[in-house]
């Protein structure tokens, strides 16, 4: 299909909707612009066109931000303006936006507008229930029965580059918008650059029971302008293990306004109510479940101390006690097709290094344990070191670069690490008798405070050849307030995937050596900023312990 007949199906599916009565009675658009002021040109950073119902239509734009939002170290301007436009404007904004990639809203000569804008067709954003649906965090008020979604992306988004680089940049501007704008970027980060139509469903309200046979009931209101029409209800269990446990259909008549189901309501479900003529949704519950009364029941007892165990103990000389009772009687009910599921995800995990542990083993040299472990981490540095990686740990000297970070394959990845300049605990001596501390000796215990050439004089012995086939920037945060760390990451700022990072569990120095766990952390983008955050304490003279030359 050609790019203009698509779009010409949109437009006439975004007419359909737009007709008075299908989904609401609207009367305009309300137009939310999040703007970008850079070396004179103003470019869009995200705007939300919300469908809506006013009694009086203002005919001036409004600026939210009296003072344009700064955010540290850049030089761009941000802020928020408002408009109103009528139904019919909204649907030519829509237009002019694919067909000639312009911004009717403003002729401002300055306005810059991306010529790499497409829409891949409308979809349906239900409300949040027990699943949160992503794109909530930025469309106004969609917690009632759901909307249409028009989205047209700038594909390019060149001008936003820099929010990418530094994603610490994303978070910052959202706080700053909170103040205006109840939204979350940072959230949906995808949707920089991006221009969304969002179409409430105003045309019904539903409301969700059961009964006493535990069947769904479904019963709607339609608005009071509206011209009732025969309704589908569907209801479907969550798969689980690929497998559709329960599923029911029901029909509201126009002359109707309930149906039952034939569908038990004691586990999460999936709902829609659609018009049977024009296929319109009109509303889904992603996913939810009743509470009912028969398998909750809330209570406040008070433990007897008589079928207690008491535990004692001290903290710093104070006495507590708990009384900690005996649940031997209380016996859990297996779900076995979570445990099944559960187990084989292990092995996954394991394979994509998701969460690796390492056991002590006494058969074997710990270096041997050392060299096997670090496979782990060559291999996570083949798979997603190709544009950055970033190294912290507190112990790290020059063997743990080359152990580690020294076997990325890539040889334009941007590789720092990060040491606290730390002693390694084997460093520690007696002052007295001058060896490793023992139980025979009452001498104090000193630390030999090895100067960083001695720790990473390997450095001195690279060829020119290696360093001009690395980029490398090895730092420290001895000397600067944030000399105390304990943590232990790899991380992958710039991944196909976005941020990885992996908690290490341990120090590169005894990895494999010891029992630890390799595990892959949740929001790995949060970590990344608070590596950037460090990094960007330690700039000093004085922090460098080496570089390369291939910047």
């Amino acid at each position: 299909m050609t790019v203009a007949r698509k779009n010409e199906n949109l437009y006439q599916e975004m007419e359909n909707l737009l007709k008075h009565g299908v989904i609401g009675f609207y009367n305009c658009v309300e137009i939310i612009e999040l703007f970008m002021i850079k070396e004179g040109h103003v470019f869009n950073v995200f705007t939300i066109l919300v469908a809506c119902k006013r009694k009086v239509i203002p005919n001036k734009s409004e600026f939210l931000t009296n003072e344009l939002i700064k955010l540290k170290g850049r030089r761009e301007k941000f802020g928020v303006i408002v408009t109103y436009k009528s139904i019919s404007e909204c649907k030519e904004i829509f237009r002019k936006l694919l067909d000639e990639k312009t911004w009717i809203i403003s002729d401002a000569e300055n306005l810059k507008v991306s010529n790499e804008l497409e829409c891949d067709g409308k979809y349906f954003a239900p409300v949040d229930s027990s699943d949160i649906v992503p794109i909530n965090q930025i469309l106004k008020n969609n917690f009632f029965n759901g909307s249409y979604i028009f989205e047209v992306a700038d594909k390019n988004k060149s001008h936003l580059k820099f929010f990418y680089e530094e994603k610490s940049l994303i978070q910052e501007l959202t706080i700053a918008l909170k103040k205006y704008l109840p939204i979350s970027l940072a959230s949906v980060s995808d949707k920089l650059g991006n221009y969304v139509f969002q179409f409430p469903v105003e045309i019904l309200s539903y409301q969700l029971s059961y009964n006493e046979n535990e069947n769904l009931i479904c019963e709607i209101a339609w608005h009071d302008d509206a011209e009732k029409r025969d309704l589908i209800v569907t209801a479907r269990g969550v798969e689980k293990d690929n497998v559709l446990e329960d599923f029911s259909v029901a029909k509201i008549n126009s002359g109707s306004n309930i149906c039952e189901l034939n569908f038990k309501v004691d586990k999460p479900f999936l709902l829609y109510i659609i018009d049977i003529e024009t296929s319109v949704i009109y509303a889904a519950v992603r996913e939810s479940m009743f509470m009912m009364a028969k398998f909750l029941k809330v209570e406040v007892k008070v433990i007897d101390e008589n079928d207690c165990i008491e535990r004692d103990f001290k903290i710093e000389n104070e006495d507590f006690k708990v009384f900690v009772k005996d649940n031997k009687n209380q016996v859990k009910v297996m779900n076995w097709i979570d445990r099944r599921i559960y187990t084989n995800d292990i092995e996954v995990a394991k394979n994509k290094k998701y969460f690796v542990q390492y056991y002590n083993d006494d058969k074997k040299l710990s270096e041997d344990l050392h060299r096997e472990a670090l496979k782990d981490i060559h291999w996570l540095l083949d798979q997603y070191g190709q544009e950055e990686v970033w190294l912290w740990d507190p112990y790290l000297k020059y063997n743990d670069i080359a152990e580690t970070l020294f076997f990325n394959r890539y040889s334009n990845s941007v590789m720092k690490a990060i040491t606290g300049d730390k002693n390694i605990p084997e460093k520690k001596l007696c002052d007295v008798c001058k060896l490793k501390l023992c139980a025979s000796c009452t001498g104090t215990s000193g630390i030999i405070d090895n100067s960083i050439d001695e720790k990473n004089q390997g450095f001195n012995f690279l060829s020119v050849d290696f360093k001009g086939k690395i980029n490398l920037e090895f730092r420290t945060t001895k000397g600067t307030p944030a000399n105390a760390f304990h943590d232990r990451f790899i991380i992958f700022p710039k991944t196909y995937e976005g941020a990885m990072a992996w908690s290490l569990g341990i120090s590169i120095n005894q990895y494999g050596k010891t029992h630890h766990i390799l595990q892959k952390v949740t929001d790995a983008q949060m970590t990344a900023d608070a590596f950037q955050t460090f990094w960007n304490q330690i700039q000093g003279d004085n922090q460098l312990i080496w570089k390369s030359k291939n910047d």
